[in-house]
């Protein structure tokens, strides 16, 4: 009887590894998109004729779209499934850095990039929700560090290979969008192949008899969940801040552009072992709330280190800005799993809350930089207005409750 019970089980703990290898395939793609102006933006500068401001402002075009879809588009990967909206979110990034390749002016390369808010809630609500139905428990720590490297490591490759290796193969700007949407496409259909096969399995209990928004002030009516979303949002301002200007912050210190995008690339790498190994310490600690507390120190000291622009200090800020940056949203993200008032339940709609006033931080870095950058002629106010708010969120994160324990 035991030989059979464990032999009906093992389908689904393949099932369950085959979703995480997804999620972490469907978040590479992301990344590897997400960012991909940063490299080119010396060549998409001079040929678009932009300013640092117009570059920031494009940059954060995604994001504000995404402010608004991200809730409504979480209670619809409640209704619709995982299979359904993960495919739609992939084909929808595609699409949007395919178009960038026919941008000619400002307005063309903003709307481009906008496309990508409306299919990027898909594809970064519908990955917790996914890890919180498949995983449970500590389970979940372990799940989402690593499907979190995923979009780090896309990241990580479109900083440190575009310039040095993509770039002067293809020859044009506009053919490295082309290929990075080719990648998304071709994981869209894989997923629409493979993804279906546990379609029903993904599809997981919501909360009936309320409209679009009618379970928002429900959510928000927890303390510890505004904490969360707060200084989630801060974090965005950090990760799109310094993923979209560090090449050229690392450039302002007279470094080759080659060398500056491999430099940026240890960012997004440093993030990778940020996500896979704080959220599953976390669990050994006893207290979530002490690991968040010390890594937004360490994230604000490292800031100040990039911003001192001094050779070695400069790689060690970068590197432990990573770590720190990579390891927050996975973390935040299963102490609302966590939740009792949340779960695997309501994650489609709590993570669409998450993300959705996450993505104002999202809009406000690249902003800020590229905002201070022309108003200095520096990148060193904007480094350190950054710091300043992260530094207000250290302090925030010491009146959190620590998550109950799974």
């Amino acid at each position: 009887m035991g030989l059979e019970s464990a032999a009906e089980q093992q389908p689904l703990e393949n099932y369950r590894w085959l979703m995480l290898s997804f999620a972490w395939l469907i978040y590479f793609c992301f990344g590897l998109i997400c960012f991909s102006i940063a490299p080119l933006v010396t060549p998409v500068m001079s040929e678009l004729k932009l300013t640092y401001t117009q570059v920031g402002v494009a940059a954060g075009a995604w994001p504000l779209i995404y402010i608004a879809s991200a809730y409504p588009e979480g209670l619809l990967i409640d209704k619709l499934g995982l299979w359904r909206s993960l495919f739609l979110g992939l084909i929808v990034i595609s699409a949007s850095s395919m178009l960038r390749a026919l941008a000619f002016d400002f307005p063309s390369l903003f709307g481009s990039i906008a496309i990508f808010g409306f299919g990027a809630p898909m594809v970064s609500v519908g990955l917790p929700k996914l890890v919180a139905t498949w995983f449970t428990g500590r389970e979940r720590g372990t799940a989402s560090g690593i499907y979190f490297t995923g979009v780090s490591s896309g990241t990580a490759f479109s900083l440190g290979a575009t310039n040095s290796l993509i770039l002067p193969y293809l020859g044009s700007w506009r053919s490295c969008f082309l290929l990075y949407g080719s990648v998304a496409l071709a994981t869209s259909v894989l997923w629409l192949l493979l993804g279906r096969s546990s379609h029903k399995n993904m599809r997981s209990p919501t909360v009936r008899g309320r409209g679009v928004w009618g379970g928002v002030s429900e959510l928000l009516k927890y303390r510890d969940l505004w904490l969360v979303i707060i200084i989630g949002s801060t974090t965005f301002i950090v990760a799109h801040g310094l993923n979209n200007w560090l090449p050229k912050i690392l450039e302002s210190y007279y470094l080759q552009a080659a060398t500056a995008g491999l430099l940026a690339a240890i960012f997004s790498l440093c993030r990778i072992v940020g996500s896979l190994g704080i959220p599953k310490v976390s669990y050994m600690f006893g207290s979530r709330k002490l690991v968040v507390s010390s890594t937004l120190l360490m994230v604000a000291i490292s800031i100040l280190l990039v911003a001192a622009g001094g050779g070695l200090w400069v790689i060690l800020g970068i590197a432990a800005c990573g770590i720190g940056v990579g390891a927050l949203p996975p973390l935040l993200l299963t102490i609302l799993m966590d939740m009792p008032e949340v779960g695997s339940r309501r994650m489609g709609s709590a993570g669409g809350l998450y993300f959705s006033f996450g993505e104002v931080g999202g809009v406000l870095g690249p902003i800020l930089i590229g905002f201070f950058r022309d108003l200095t002629g520096s990148f060193l106010t904007g480094l350190l207005t950054v710091t300043s708010l992260i530094t207000f969120m250290f302090i925030l994160s010491l009146f959190m409750r620590n998550p109950p324990s799974p």
